[in-house]
């Protein structure tokens, strides 16, 4: 995490124990590969993404920090490790059980401001190997929760799974019971071993074969201009007015 210091009226940690239906280690997915594939430093993720879920009048502290944990105990891509063998080769490892440090934050009247410092403090590259891959921080208001703050590396969650973890944690937070909901049918372990299988497999590489026809007949610019020269650096932009236009995209898109 960030060193930078990060003062509000009241900061505390709350340890969030999780336990989940299983634990268990395999070879990374097609999706996850791809991911691994963007870090320039393997040993250090950078890729992070961050989630802001409101918290209804009435819920107490116990409740946010007990849908956290149960939360994590249902997705396992929530307390899962990677690391590389000898060779090269990523593998997943699924914790059974374990502990989250949950940040606790007063705004003390400062709201906005608490927020962006909390999610400036949070914004981390992720050490895969051996961090849990989500961070989570609650935002109080005179001793209440309002907001809790989800960080998590694209190798747990893509831009669409965010929207399914928070809406998770909003249920999570809204019911009394202390079990974790049913956890998904799919969790990523069982999607690597489903590509394992000759099936997936020729799938995949009937794929890779379509994208690879497609691409290199593709034109390497889909706008051609002139070469722009060192004196004019910076990006260009071009701009389609049309009120025709306009009008056919409201039909096409009803």
């Amino acid at each position: 995490m960030s060193t930078g210091t990060l003062v509000t009226a009241t900061t505390s940690l709350v340890p969030v124990r999780f336990s989940g239906t299983r634990s268990g280690s395999g070879p990374v997915t097609l999706g996850q590969r791809n991911v691994l594939r963007w870090a320039e430093d393997q040993t250090v993720f950078g890729a992070v993404q961050c989630q802001w879920v409101n918290v209804a009048r009435g819920r107490s502290l116990n409740d946010v920090t007990r849908a956290i944990g149960r939360l994590i105990s249902r997705h396992e891509s929530l307390r899962t490790l990677f690391a590389a063998d000898p060779a090269g080769e990523w593998n997943q490892q699924v914790t059974g059980s374990g502990e989250l440090l949950v940040e606790v934050h007063e705004a003390g009247g400062r709201l906005a401001a608490t927020k962006a410092l909390v999610k400036q403090r949070l914004n981390a590259p992720f050490a895969l190997d051996r961090e849990w891959p989500i961070r989570a921080a609650v935002i109080t208001s005179g001793g209440a929760p309002a907001e809790v703050l989800l960080v998590l590396t694209h190798m747990a969650a893509d831009f669409a799974s965010l929207g399914i973890i928070a809406r998770d944690l909003r249920r999570l937070m809204s019911t009394s019971t202390s079990q974790a909901a049913e956890p998904p049918v799919l969790q990523p372990l069982d999607q690597a071993e489903l590509e394992m299988s000759p099936i997936a497999r020729h799938r995949a590489e009937a794929a890779l074969r379509y994208w690879e026809t497609t691409l290199r007949g593709t034109p390497q610019c889909m706008l051609a201009v002139p070469g722009q020269s060192q004196a004019g650096s910076g990006s260009r932009m071009a701009t389609l007015r049309s009120r025709a236009a306009a009008l056919a995209l409201a039909r096409i898109a009803d």
